[in-house]
């Protein structure tokens, strides 16, 4: 729940600057957030969208990101961790 305030108190407000990512610097440093409190070492010099995928050696949880490309548009948003 609290990560979920959060994620969306922080969203539209937040800034960042990162040019590998089709992300909006908003978007990049609510995940660098939400990272930081999961206790993950998300790799930011890849893009999230496109090589955060690291399957656990058991079944139980997946570490990715997905996003949602806008049409016409270089842009993409998080749509499900």
């Amino acid at each position: 729940m609290l990560l979920a305030i959060l994620y969306v108190t922080l969203l539209p407000f937040a800034f960042a600057s990162i040019n590998t990512t089709c992300l909006p610097p908003q978007e990049v440093d609510v995940l660098r957030v939400i990272g930081r409190k999961l206790g993950k070492d998300w790799d930011f010099e890849q893009d999230p969208c496109v090589n955060w995928s690291t399957s656990s050696s058991s079944r139980t949880y997946e570490n990715n990101v997905t996003c949602n490309p806008e049409p016409n548009s270089s842009t993409c948003h998080v749509v499900s961790m």
